[in-house]
């Protein structure tokens, strides 16, 4: 009789798994959190609305707003009551509606060059995170 014993130990990519895997959960929720504080900014200073008290400005911030093993979820708001009066939707009798911010003549919500910021700002911080965290398999 002759046999041939294999064994395939994958000990080795499992370490490196985990120690991916934690550095992405790390990093995104750090990334979601920068992202959403970069939109802010970005909402804060290039808002169209005119701007009376101040409130709604200072009111606007990102952050975090959760995360698990799966993912992270971030928050851009203007936090005054009235916020949500400062846009308003248009439509036609079909139903298509565009969004304007208040004074606009395009559609454009007041917040929509912050959201566009915070979506440019992840993605680039996320392929950093994914590039850095992936550099536990070349150990």
């Amino acid at each position: 009789m002759s046999a041939v014993d294999i064994t395939l130990d994958l000990s080795g990519l499992y370490k490196q798994w985990s120690a991916f895997t934690a550095q992405m959960n790390r990093g995104m929720r750090e990334d979601v959190r920068l992202a959403c504080e970069d939109g802010a900014s970005e909402a804060r200073s290039t808002h169209i609305y005119t701007n009376r008290t101040g409130r709604l400005q200072a009111s606007t911030v990102g952050r975090l707003d959760g995360s698990d093993a799966f993912g992270a979820h971030g928050v851009l708001e203007a936090g005054m009551p009235y916020a949500s009066f400062v846009d308003r939707w248009e439509g036609d009798g079909d139903g298509v509606k565009e969004y304007f911010a208040h004074g606009a003549s395009s559609p454009v919500t007041f917040m929509s060059r912050g959201a566009h910021v915070t979506e440019l700002s992840l993605e680039s911080r996320l392929g950093k995170t994914i590039a850095n965290a992936s550099e536990v398999f070349d150990e």
